[in-house]
């Protein structure tokens, strides 16, 4: 597992996580994923995207890191998604999203799931 963490006082904190839970596989790296990929050929299952600034950017960078299956989770408000729907071309041009899961005693907060192949979902 790649934790990307840009900001210093973060990627510290998630490193001192790491180390004190004694994950053995699991490293902090101090990148986006936009510069993470272009030095990596690697393929991911997974991608997990929160607090994203610039979702144009960031999607065909995680399109062109994940594996054939793989999937992306975005932690979203409602009207994020639909911001992004509006204004952003690769949100829905990229990815097919299942239907949000909604989390619990949050506010409007969902996480959507997309795929570059088609899914039953």
């Amino acid at each position: 597992m790649v934790l990307l963490e840009p900001v210093t006082k973060k990627r510290a904190f998630l490193k001192e996580v790491v180390r004190e839970c004694e994950f053995r596989r699991v490293e902090v790296e101090g990148a986006r994923v936009e510069e993470f990929i272009s030095g990596h050929g690697a393929e991911f299952d997974s991608v997990t995207l929160r607090a994203v600034g610039n979702f144009g950017a960031v999607l065909p960078a995680v399109g062109r890191c994940l594996n054939a299956t793989g999937r992306i989770y975005a932690w979203l408000t409602g009207a994020d998604a639909l911001r992004l729907k509006r204004d952003i071309p690769e949100f829905c041009g990229l990815f097919t999203w299942s239907q949000p899961v909604t989390l619990p005693m949050s506010r409007d907060r969902e996480i959507w799931i997309g795929s570059q192949w088609e899914s039953s979902t």
